[in-house]
């Protein structure tokens, strides 16, 4: 990719753990990719069509939860082991938190997370429970990372 951020309260980590979520998934296949015909390059023009919510940019210390997740995820995958799978172990858990994070985020109620959730037919049943379980721990305030 060819963009730089050059917000300095903005951390790559932070950005990395939208990018990678399902909310961005679902945003950029809706109104992004729809619109290419064979083939696109994901760069600063497309990436620049994902707002990034403004409340955690004008207060850092509002993206250190997910930064933490992502920092996690990034040293799991470093060192191969089963967690890391997609089997259900503590990678999958961590990414299904930033899911939950990244709604939140964005403002999303509990149906327009679900209808986004359900946009993904291969997604188990089990996956959309633990991201809309951690969904409503945020909302109801105890949800811990990790």
């Amino acid at each position: 990719m060819n963009t730089f951020i050059t917000n300095k309260g903005v951390k790559e980590e932070y950005i990395l753990g939208i990018l990678n979520s399902k909310f961005a998934s679902w945003y950029y296949y809706w109104f992004v990719f729809c619109r290419a015909i064979r083939t696109m390059d994901f760069d600063k023009y497309y990436v620049n069509k994902l707002p990034i919510p403004k409340a955690p940019i004008d207060n850092p210390g509002l993206q250190k939860p997910l930064i933490a997740l992502v920092d996690k995820i990034l040293v799991a995958k470093q060192t191969p082991s089963p967690d890391w799978r997609g089997d259900g172990g503590e990678v999958s858990k961590w990414e299904a938190q930033i899911d939950a994070m990244v709604f939140h985020l964005y403002g999303l109620t509990e149906e327009e997370m679900l209808t986004v959730l359900d946009s993904f037919p291969r997604m188990s049943i089990v996956e959309k429970t633990t991201i809309h379980n951690y969904y409503r721990g945020i909302q109801n305030k105890t949800f811990k990372v990790g």
